[in-house]
């Protein structure tokens, strides 16, 4: 009775804690029979945590449940050699978690584990590496380059426990509540840098039919702190871009997620274009013509088993049509169909842009009914869509009406990845290869485009890097290729698209083209910029020898040269930004170059140990401790100022909270200077 009532008392006072904890995987295997292959059972019954590290199911890699032993009730988990079972632990990338676990080992056989930062068979990355009862391991863990023994009796139930804090890059390894190791989460167990990702753990018996044996039972897996968020940030946050005609450039922004969690984005251009009244028209297109010895629309799919619901079409992007139909509007679309009965009918529908593999919100559709079989059948939308940049799915909707019919038409292929989409009744949207492999074709399904065509593609992103998931506080590079080649004189505007899952949702940045004849006075082109630890790089391409330049830096004139190469090394922490210009006369000159930006942080840093800021990263209100300065000013990315006072106190609070989320950078000035960079969420 003293105990239960003690237990009362604890659960009581530490409520707070315990509701602020999530079970997310509690397996104590008594409600599976005795026998059954634990991963086949657990999918069977929809959950997706167990699997086997060959990935089959239900064969001599799965375990079975087993009555012969448990830690707590009548059943437990028995590994024997050939068994190879996965746990699936999420692939977290942030919070606290801790996994523990009951495991049995009969004296004279022996077990290993691991842990894995990544799952992925022989691609695999081990955080750490068990052994149990090992022969020439004994009892130990291999974690960090170095192999530690801890204490684990045979013939009896032992508690593993494992506290991993992705945030805070620690581990901490206990057995029977005796902590045997603690360390940092991201390195491997070879003490190589790793991934900071909680995988998954594998349970193995390692030598032989004869020696290999061990039991696991009430394994828990909880979330002790839960993930935190993406926050996406860009840099620079414009960009310009000048070239004589027919010249090519790029370049390269900066993507950063300044969050405390991976987020996913994706990238596209949008061009300023509006729609002009033209006679012209455009098909877009992925379906092949053939020869006459080959009768287009004979190459069909369809089920000869039930009549499903069909939606098959194209996504056509930005990329795919900006120099052939940008500007254009969307204003038809028609499909090859086969094998239907009368009075049939079929949808086509226009959706927005998605994800890369199914299609976002309808925008909208028109239905043709009574149409001709073994034919082009065309429809009209009630309102036309304008091809700005952004991707356009095009899509066919209807039933296949009557068994061992073929109505998805197809060309012979090669098929393009984007031009055969399909989604079979309820299904999610696959392309025909998953369906069969051998179905690398494309669907019979057009766009019409009418109006007037502009001068699109100048301006593209690096497909190398398009799109992709971003951990916390890592960066990705975006390059933009221009190409002015048959470009008219002129500025020509778009806008670098990123989609993200943060709580902003979409980051929009400005780009220009200024496209210049091949005489006149124009300004440099191909400028570039290094920055170095205590100086920064300019170098441009040369009018002629005896050409002379003019270098702005952030707005005003830094020099007047003649060679096509400057150092500026009078720089202290901050951000930068650099143009030139040609000096075409003594008193004109020409447009500005291309705008380049950087951040350089050199100056006294010893200083910046004397200044504390909390907390970082920061929601309202950045406290800062500094002795021995007079001002103090925050800039952004691009090296605008967004506050500046003077300071009075030793300890001072800054209000942050009108900013936008992203990084900063809080100088302090006075007898000395201080750069602390934060983040604002």
């Amino acid at each position: 009775m003293k105990r239960f009532l003690l237990l009362i008392l604890c659960m009581g006072l530490f409520s707070t804690l315990i509701n602020a904890q999530t079970v997310l995987i509690k397996e104590d295997f008594e409600s599976y029979n005795a026998g059954a292959r634990i991963a086949k059972t657990s999918q069977d019954n929809g959950n997706n945590y167990w699997t086997t590290w060959s990935g089959q199911l239900g064969g001599a890699a799965d375990a079975v449940v087993t009555t012969d032993r448990a830690q707590e009730g009548t059943k437990c988990m028995k590994l024997t050699y050939g068994n190879d079972m996965v746990m699936l632990l999420g692939d977290k990338y942030s919070g606290k978690y801790e996994l523990s676990f009951y495991c049995y080992v009969p004296a004279g056989k022996d077990g290993y584990m691991n842990l894995l930062h990544t799952f992925a068979g022989s691609s695999s990355e081990w955080k750490t590496e068990m052994y149990l009862n090992h022969v020439l391991h004994m009892n130990s863990v291999l974690v960090g380059g170095i192999e530690q023994l801890f204490n684990m009796k045979t013939d009896t139930w032992t508690l593993f426990d494992f506290v991993v804090d992705l945030d805070n890059d620690s581990f901490v390894f206990s057995v029977d509540n005796e902590k045997v190791a603690t360390m940092d989460w991201s390195s491997t167990a070879s003490d190589l840098p790793g991934i900071n990702r909680l995988g998954a753990i594998d349970f193995y018996p390692p030598t032989s039919i004869d020696t290999s044996e061990f039991y696991i039972d009430n394994l828990t897996f909880t979330e002790l702190r839960g993930p935190g968020a993406p926050l996406f940030s860009i840099y620079p946050q414009s960009v310009k871009q000048t070239l004589h005609a027919g010249e090519k450039d790029n370049q390269t922004l900066t993507l950063t997620n300044v969050g405390t969690y991976e987020g996913n984005w994706s990238s596209w251009i949008k061009y300023d274009v509006t729609a002009e009244e033209d006679s012209d028209s455009y098909e877009l297109r992925y379906d092949l013509d053939y020869p006459d010895t080959i009768p287009f629309g004979t190459n069909g799919i369809g089920y000869n088993v039930g009549t499903p619901n069909w939606e098959v079409g194209a996504k056509y992007t930005g990329a795919m049509y900006s120099k052939t139909a940008l500007g254009m509007q969307l204003t038809k679309a028609k499909f090859y169909n086969r094998g239907f009965i009368a009075d049939s009918t079929i949808t086509f529908k226009v959706y927005a842009r998605g994800t890369n593999d199914a299609p976002g919100e309808l925008i909208t559709e028109a239905k043709v009914t009574n149409f001709v079989d073994s034919a082009w059948n065309e429809v009209t939308f009630p309102t036309p869509i304008l091809l700005d940049g952004d991707d356009i799915w095009v899509t066919a909707s209807f039933k296949q009406i009557k068994t061992s019919t073929y109505p998805v038409t197809c060309d012979f292929g090669p098929g393009d990845a984007n031009g055969a989409f399909c989604k079979v009744d309820d299904g999610n949207w696959v392309h025909l290869t998953d369906l069969n492999p051998q179905l690398n074709f494309n669907i019979c399904i057009r766009a019409i485009c009418e109006g007037k065509k502009v001068d699109g593609g100048w301006v593209a992103i690096d497909k190398k890097a398009d799109h992709g998931t971003l951990g916390k506080k890592k960066q990705q590079d975006i390059t933009l290729n221009f190409d002015a080649t048959d470009m008219e004189p002129g500025v020509y505007t778009a806008t670098l698209t990123i989609n993200t899952n943060d709580t902003v949702g979409k980051i929009l940045v400005p780009v220009s083209l200024t496209v210049y004849a091949d005489s006149g006075c124009v300004p440099p082109s191909h400028f570039a910029l290094t920055a170095n630890e205590s100086n920064i790089e300019l170098s441009w391409d040369a009018a002629d020898d005896s050409a002379t330049y003019k270098i702005y830096r952030n707005k005003e004139l830094l020099a007047t040269v003649n060679t096509n190469s400057y150092i500026d090394t009078a720089v202290a922490n901050g951000n930068y930004c650099y143009y030139i210009t040609l000096a075409c006369t003594d008193t004109t000159e020409s447009d500005a170059s291309t705008e380049l930006c950087a951040y350089i942080n050199v100056g006294i840093p010893s200083y910046n140990n004397q200044v504390n800021i909390y907390p970082n990263p920061v929601h309202s209100t950045l406290h800062v401790n500094a002795e021995g300065f007079k001002e103090a000013a925050i800039y952004n990315m691009t090296g605008q100022r967004v506050y500046h006072n003077n300071i009075t106190e030793n300890n001072f609070q800054i209000n942050v909270a009108n900013l936008p989320a992203g990084v900063y950078f809080l100088r302090l000035t006075g007898n000395n200077n201080a750069v602390k960079k934060f983040i604002k969420q």
